[in-house]
């Protein structure tokens, strides 16, 4: 009787044991499915990010440029100043984001009477630093100092009568900061491109 009452025992204990089994695998399943969600977001928000700082020294580029052929008067140069280094701040805080973490809002435009954009957030969580994100943040500060030096170039050129050595020495600036752009859109190129890459990689 004994011997049937542990063969009885061991035959239940079977499908118990199986459910416990698939209890752990599911639930260790659901476990994995939620962390790459999570990391697949969290490049998704990357790969925004990133596609901003691309478009932001894109616009950055072409108001320097428009700054220097148009900026004729003190009011144009001030405004056009102001416009040029908050686009830099921008720049510099999706940047620390990237190597810092934290929340990313992105103005979403709508075409609605009344109402141009609303801004939605995106929390970035911080993994490893890209390396071009090192790169760029000394060049977008040289380039801010580099902004300074303009804006006393263009001023003068609104005062002296003699504009050929103004001239030149804008020319000798834009040569510069030519070859300083290049370099970060080639690193903001590279930044969106590694993030596509990772996100594909993941998924």
């Amino acid at each position: 009787m004994n011997k049937i009452n542990k063969k009885i025992l061991f035959f239940l204990s079977i499908p118990i044991l199986g459910f416990i089994v698939f209890l752990i695998v599911h639930f260790s399943f659901l476990n994995k499915i939620q962390h790459f969600s999570h990391k697949s977001e969290n490049l998704r928000v990357k790969q925004l990010i990133s596609s901003d700082i691309n478009y932001n020294i894109v616009k950055i580029k072409s108001l320097l440029y428009k700054m220097i052929l148009i900026s004729s008067n003190k009011n144009i140069l001030d405004i056009s100043i102001k416009e040029l280094k908050n686009n830099i701040e921008k720049t510099k805080h999706l940047l620390t984001i990237l190597q810092k973490g934290g929340i990313y809002k992105r103005d979403i435009p709508l075409n609605i009477v009344g109402k141009d954009n609303y801004q939605k957030e995106y929390y970035f969580q911080k993994t490893k630093v890209s390396f071009e994100v090192i790169e760029l943040m000394p060049k977008l500060e040289y380039l801010e100092n580099k902004v300074d030096k303009i804006e006393k170039l263009l001023l003068k050129r609104m005062k002296v009568k003699n504009l050929k050595p103004v001239r030149r020495s804008v020319m000798i600036f834009t040569k510069q900061i030519d070859s300083i752009f290049r370099r970060m859109i080639e690193n903001s190129n590279r930044l969106f491109y590694e993030s596509q890459m990772e996100l594909s990689e993941l998924e």
